[in-house]
């Protein structure tokens, strides 16, 4: 009987590439990054890139990483002296706009429908928010109303007055000349008078 042979364990072991296939690979990759790399370099944007440029957005990174440091610093310090947060400063910049409180209110208005979906107890704050946001339409409508009322008031008032001014100057100049005066006339005459010295006031 002839002898068996032993059988070569290949489970477990992969086998890699032929050698000369991963050679052929790698040449054709770096003949490839030559072919990249080789195309002509257009000088004028190389110095334009190196010495325009890239020395300014360096400079310019510098001062947004020192601005985010010093930042840093004054929320820290904020902190530490009043409790005051990153969070409360940025509510505070919202409110200066009133495009971007318009934003916070309505997200607010929002968290609060959530919180009443799950059942939170600050849901129920959402009544107190949206009555409050009703009022202050309303009294911000009353106030432009009355704002209106109160213009309108002022020039009744001084038409009044333009009317005494000039009833009373027709008066006293036919007191003065002593005799009766065209008071239709001479009102028009005075009224003018009395716009003229408006404009050039």
């Amino acid at each position: 009987m002839a002898p068996k042979k032993k059988a070569t364990a290949t489970v477990g072991k992969k086998r890699g590439p032929k050698p000369g296939k991963k050679a052929a690979t790698a040449a054709a990759a770096a003949a490839g990054e030559r072919k990249r790399f080789n195309t002509p370099m257009d000088e004028e944007n190389r110095k334009l890139f190196l010495n325009v440029h890239l020395p300014e957005i360096k400079k310019l990174r510098d001062r947004v990483n020192s601005a985010v440091g010093t930042l840093r610093k004054a929320y820290k310090s904020a902190k530490a002296e009043g409790s005051f947060t990153k969070a409360d400063f940025d509510t505070a910049l919202e409110m200066e706009d009133a495009e971007r409180e318009a934003r916070a209110k309505a997200r607010i208005a929002r968290q609060l429908v959530i919180a009443r979906y799950m059942g939170a107890g600050l849901g129920a704050q959402l009544d107190l928010f949206t009555a409050h946001a009703q009022r202050m339409e309303q009294a911000e409508a009353l106030i432009a109303k009355a704002r209106a009322e109160i213009q309108q008031e002022r020039q009744k008032a001084v038409q009044d007055l333009r009317s005494q001014v000039a009833d009373l100057a027709v008066m006293a100049a036919g007191r003065i000349i002593g005799e009766s005066l065209d008071a239709k006339k001479h009102r028009e005459l005075i009224e003018r008078a009395i716009e003229e010295a408006e404009i050039r006031a």
